[in-house]
């Protein structure tokens, strides 16, 4: 039996619109990130499609995959990984968000991975009904 599980305490509602908070959960994540947040191993085809982060005029938007984010393995954590990643592309004017200031890139990175650590408590209780 699939379980009842009341998912208004992690931000998603019917107002907001399930698909609207599904779709803001997968927007930027990565393979790394799924991974580490989920558990799972995603192939590089996977399916899961991301805003690209490169902006350069006339590219393809929206990926049909999550990408490999090539996060440095040197950090333990991935709030390190992400201000890392963020860092070495500050200087890039088509990286990312485009026109948000390297405070604004940071929190973005930092709110995703709350999203991510909030879906996995779901996550977890809907796997112990498989």
């Amino acid at each position: 039996e699939f379980p009842s599980v009341d998912l208004r305490s992690s931000g998603i509602n019917a107002e907001y619109g399930y698909g609207q908070a599904i779709a803001h959960r997968l927007h930027s994540i990565t393979i790394e990130d799924i991974k580490h947040y989920f558990g799972v191993s995603v192939s590089l085809e996977n399916g899961i499609p991301t805003v690209n982060t490169d902006m350069t005029p006339n590219v393809e938007r929206v990926l049909p995959d999550a990408p490999l984010a090539e996060y440095d393995s040197g950090f333990l954590t991935q709030a390190m990984k992400q201000l890392d990643r963020v860092l070495n592309h500050m200087d890039e004017k088509d990286y990312g968000i485009v026109n948000y200031s390297l405070v604004e890139l940071i929190a973005h990175s930092f709110h995703m991975s709350e999203l991510w650590a909030r879906a996995k408590l779901y996550y977890d209780e809907l796997a112990l009904f498989r």
